[in-house]
């Protein structure tokens, strides 16, 4: 897929005023992140950086209302002090698909969770829901996707290890909409942080888990 498939018949998310994202530019945020990322996975200055280019290309959008579909990257950290002292792991990094928005907060999938190669599977399979682009929304296309929907087909099988709640309060960086032209770079650069777990035992266990669950 990638840069190939970056435009494939998506509506255009960007205002009118600006011109339509183009391949180079795919290609350059790609190129950009994936020097961010350290060892153990995402940065700081990957969210900077981020918001950096999509701010110089006239894309950036940081909007005060979460919506249902919405792509976002973000920093977080638990409020649950119980949770904290849990030896549960978490994503300090989410790449979030939102399914579902609440007053403290919002509901959805953090791609991260699985493994690049189920990551890119899943992704594809709810791209299958077109996006929706509502009348007067300029802040991005959005995938008609919620709970309900992935809850059942066995293309997204996935899901369920992905599936997370985020309170506001733990916000550490806003969140950052992603355009649908730069859906592919951030399902395809791995921008995961995990704290209290190494990334491909959560994917191992994230993996077994939906394979179980299939079997039963």
């Amino acid at each position: 897929m990638g840069v190939q498939g970056a435009n494939r018949g998506r509506p255009v998310s960007s205002q009118d005023m600006n011109p339509p994202i183009t391949a180079k530019q795919v290609k350059e945020l790609k190129s950009l992140l994936e020097e961010t990322v350290a060892g153990l996975g995402g940065t700081d200055q990957s969210y900077v950086q981020l918001l950096k280019y999509l701010n110089t290309i006239g894309e950036l959008r940081i909007p005060s209302r979460l919506m249902v579909g919405q792509m976002i990257f973000f920093k977080y950290k638990p409020q649950d002090d119980r949770f904290l002292n849990s030896s549960k792991a978490y994503d300090v990094f989410p790449l979030v698909v939102i399914t579902k928005v609440h007053n403290d907060g919002f509901e959805g999938l953090n791609l991260h969770y699985i493994s690049q190669k189920w990551r890119r599977m899943l992704f594809d399979a709810m791209e299958t829901k077109l996006p929706v682009k509502r009348a007067g929304d300029e802040s991005a296309t959005r995938l008609g996707v919620s709970y309900s929907v992935l809850d059942g087909p066995r293309k997204f099988a996935f899901f369920k290890p992905c599936y997370r709640r985020y309170v506001i309060g733990g916000l550490r960086r806003r969140p950052i909409v992603i355009p649908s032209e730069f859906w592919d770079v951030l399902v395809d650069v791995d921008l995961s942080l995990f704290v209290k777990g190494r990334k491909m035992g959560i994917r191992r266990m994230s993996y077994n888990s939906t394979i179980q669950s299939g079997n039963r």
